[in-house]
């Protein structure tokens, strides 16, 4: 969106509350379609290009993956002006994800699959897909065109990490000294500890902004031209966060008994092309 002024930094840029209040309804709803959820889906690789047809006033395809996503930096948007706890990053995921979650279950049912392959599938999104509910299993990711991607932290880690992490916000809150840099190093360690077993980029990106509307009454938005500046900040940030908690333990791919890892893999990929493969009516059992 080109007629709202924009401030770029490293790999983000920053739009102000006030210049985002000047404009109408019709303008605010493109601005948190485009610069807030179109550049997050896309730092994720969700496939919403077909919105690059889209005109201001069009109203986009309604889908999961847009609508909740939508609705989530509604409410943080409301409620920016209240200091978040964890209930409200688990009520941010939960708005996120519960929509999606029930579209992969519903593409699942619907899919032409053996009743078997869909019960396998089934399985494993409810034992892994829970809105707003931290991780307790070891973290793997399986890019959808890459290969395995370790050295996330452990889940036994998580809570008490999260439970740390709630003190740093309530400080950053109360510190009216607070910077956009440590603000910036709060996210990229949300993003290290990966509370969530899935939707931890969009929800990070998320409470990014609501606290960036409550401090400094402004938008900050993840460039998604500048992605690999991001992902190389995030890296830098572990490796900092490694040398500070030498205590904290990594995923490795050969911690990983090869069984479980095999598993979680045909699981990923089942859900890959029953959800996201584009061609959910030829899956091979």
């Amino acid at each position: 969106m080109e007629d709202i002024p924009k401030q770029q930094h490293e790999f983000w840029y920053t739009v102000k509350l006030e210049d985002y209040l000047k404009l109408n309804q019709e303008r605010q709803e493109w601005f948190k379609m485009w610069d807030l959820v179109y550049n997050s889906n896309k730092i994720e690789g969700i496939r919403t290009d077909w919105m690059q047809t889209l005109k201001l006033g069009d109203k986009p395809e309604s889908r999961p993956e847009l609508d909740d996503h939508y609705l989530a930096y509604e409410w943080i948007i409301l409620k920016h002006e209240t200091a978040p706890v964890l209930k409200d990053i688990r009520s941010t995921h939960s708005l996120l994800m519960e929509g999606i979650i029930d579209h992969q279950k519903k593409s699942i049912e619907d899919a032409q699959a053996s009743d078997e392959s869909k019960e396998k599938a089934l399985e494993y999104i409810a034992e892994n897909y829970i809105p707003g509910k931290f991780r307790t299993d070891m973290q793997i990711f399986f890019p959808a065109y890459g290969e395995f991607l370790s050295g996330s932290i452990k889940s036994e880690y998580v809570s008490r990490l999260m439970r740390s992490f709630q003190r740093k916000i309530t400080r950053f809150y109360a510190n009216p000294g607070a910077t956009r840099e440590k603000m910036m190093e709060m996210h990229l360690e949300f993003e290290l500890i990966h509370p969530f077993f899935d939707g931890n980029g969009r929800t990070g990106r998320i409470e990014l902004n609501r606290w960036s509307l409550y401090n400094f009454r402004e938008f900050t938005i993840i460039d998604p031209q500048k992605v690999q500046l991001y992902y190389n900040a995030i890296n830098e940030y572990k490796e900092n966060f490694s040398r500070r908690h030498p205590d904290i333990g990594f995923t490795k791919k050969e911690d990983i008994p090869r069984q479980k890892l095999e598993e979680v893999k045909k699981g990923y990929e089942r859900w890959q092309k029953i959800f996201m493969g584009i061609d959910p009516n030829k899956i091979s059992d």
